[in-house]
């Protein structure tokens, strides 16, 4: 047999040399799941079904968001709209310097998100507390433009802040949190 009967065509091998047996996993973890820890953070400023999600980035930063599917601002019949202008200030005025703002705490209050029920014109606030210390790396103000759906939309997809965190609370977080393991 010459050489090039055993590759087929000259230079080329044929498809039964590069049978692999591979068992490839049904359900491969995502980006987030693979390169994030997603810390839940229930009942945030001790109002029940305000719960924070935390993705911990290896790289010290840690993205906050409400956490989708378990947030009481889901619901259907809500109306919402959102802003950064707490009593403590307004995030999107906050002075950067060298790429990070002010320094944050747990109660640290990052934006108040107004729902009015369909059933009541009463409006009703819920404080979205920054549930970590760190630095404020960024602020999310497309949130403050946004109404109704396209809000909602935007809550279970986007991050409010992103605050760059010590490893020391790190440890913290890690300790007063559950891991969040639910599919996007």
């Amino acid at each position: 047999m010459e050489n090039g009967e055993q590759m087929g065509v000259a230079g080329q091998s044929s498809a039964r040399d590069f049978l692999i047996d591979v068992d490839f996993n049904e359900n491969p973890k995502t980006h987030i799941q693979r390169n994030f820890e997603s810390l839940l953070y229930t009942n945030a400023g001790n109002i029940e079904g305000n719960d924070i999600l935390l993705h911990l980035v290896p790289n010290g930063l840690c993205i906050i968001r409400p956490a989708p599917h378990r947030h009481s601002l889901f619901q259907p019949h809500h109306n919402l709209s959102l802003s950064f202008n707490t009593s403590q200030g307004n995030l999107c005025n906050a002075e950067m310097r060298k790429g990070r703002g002010p320094k944050l705490h747990p109660n640290y209050i990052l934006c108040t998100i107004i729902t009015i029920t369909t059933a009541s014109t009463t409006p009703s606030s819920l404080d979205i507390p920054c549930c970590v210390h760190g630095l404020l790396v960024d602020i999310n103000t497309k949130l403050q433009t946004l109404t109704k759906q396209p809000l909602k939309d935007a809550l279970r997809d986007e991050y409010i802040a992103i605050v760059e965190v010590k490893d020391n609370e790190v440890e913290r977080l890690r300790r007063c949190c559950s891991v969040w393991n639910d599919d996007y």
